[in-house]
């Protein structure tokens, strides 16, 4: 666990991760899922979240953004 500390702190990895997930586990998922199940998911398909709270956000500002090109697609 120290040596795994130590690593990030060396390569500059001392910030927040994005609410949605790391963008290296979001790929790795991905390719899982193709791997294994046949799942075409595109990284940013995908929500990895440390709890409930973030998830419910993620996926309103999704739902807000896909609304919102919606109505900028049809004039609105």
């Amino acid at each position: 666990m120290r040596a795994a500390a130590r690593a990030a702190l060396d390569a500059g990895e001392t910030h927040y991760i994005p609410n949605n997930g790391a963008p290296e586990l979001l790929r790795a998922l991905s390719a899982y899922e193709k791997r294994v199940n046949g799942l075409d998911y595109a990284p940013e398909e995908i929500i990895v979240t440390a709890g409930a709270t973030e998830a419910l956000r993620e996926g309103l500002d999704r739902m807000e953004r896909f609304i919102a090109r919606l109505r900028a697609e049809q004039g609105a």
